[in-house]
């Protein structure tokens, strides 16, 4: 995907900080934030009724 050209920042948590904020119950985990610091989405992509489609970054896009 070439177009819209999206910055993103992932990173690695060796001393599982965020394990315990996020309160993360399997791997992979995903935490989408918005540019003004804001969690907009978060879970495992492949969760049964909150997948991470398309559609559904399409809409968080649109409604942030």
């Amino acid at each position: 995907m070439k177009r819209p050209k999206i910055a993103y920042y992932n990173a690695v948590d060796p001393k599982r900080r965020l394990e315990t904020i996020y309160e993360v119950k399997g791997i992979p985990h995903c935490v989408l934030i918005n540019p003004d610091g804001i969690v907009v989405w978060e879970g495992w992509p492949q969760q049964e009724g909150f997948e991470l489609t398309e559609k559904t970054i399409e809409s968080l896009i649109k409604d942030h």
